[in-house]
């Protein structure tokens, strides 16, 4: 889920300020769990965890990403 959400906020972000990037989400989590090959359930699971963490926060048809929302360097 994290790849998918990276490379959308990479392809279609638009920066709001230094630390937060908008990205328009319309996806339903049913739909994004197909798009990923994993259940709803499992999809919210891992919401909950990253909005949690004040990596993601989602409110209507947007989702912002935080500016320490990236995947580890390896």
């Amino acid at each position: 889920i994290c790849n998918f959400l990276l490379r959308m906020k990479n392809t279609f972000g638009k920066k709001i300020d230094h630390e937060k990037v908008l990205v328009p989400f319309y996806l339903r989590r049913s739909e994004l769990g197909e798009a990923v090959n994993l259940r709803p359930e499992t999809v919210s699971r891992v919401f909950s965890k990253l909005i949690k963490e004040s990596l993601i926060e989602i409110s209507n048809d947007q989702m912002i990403f935080c500016n320490n929302f990236n995947l580890p360097k390896s």
